[in-house]
């Protein structure tokens, strides 16, 4: 059963790496949307990283889309305190580009 868990982990921050690394070429949107989407794509990364670096510590680590290629395959794990450090950056991107309204089914910052 944790295998499933680590296999869904990586495909959800493979989604959210191919969005946030495509979503300026989405011209007909506009940049406060494109930054809004970034911003749930990193919120959601950085859940999935959240949850393998509570189960397994060290994770292999990844920002970018991986290729098909023998070095996507063979990435080696990065410390934890690492990982953390990641996690906290797509946060505060989060933080900073969430709208501050009430949720409707995206990810928002709290209302305050």
């Amino acid at each position: 059963m944790q295998t499933e868990g680590y296999e869904i982990s990586y495909q959800a921050i493979a989604a959210c790496n191919r969005l946030i690394a495509n979503i300026d070429r989405i011209t007909s949107m506009s940049q406060q949307d494109r930054d809004r989407y970034s911003a749930e794509a990193r919120f959601i990364r950085a859940h999935y990283y959240f949850l393998l670096t509570n189960l397994y510590g060290d994770v292999p680590l990844t920002l970018q889309p991986l290729g098909m290629d023998d070095a996507s395959a063979k990435l080696g794990r990065e410390a934890k305190d690492k990982v953390i450090e990641t996690i906290l950056a797509d946060l505060d991107y989060a933080s900073e580009k969430l709208p501050n309204t009430a949720y409707k089914g995206h990810a928002v910052r709290v209302l305050h």
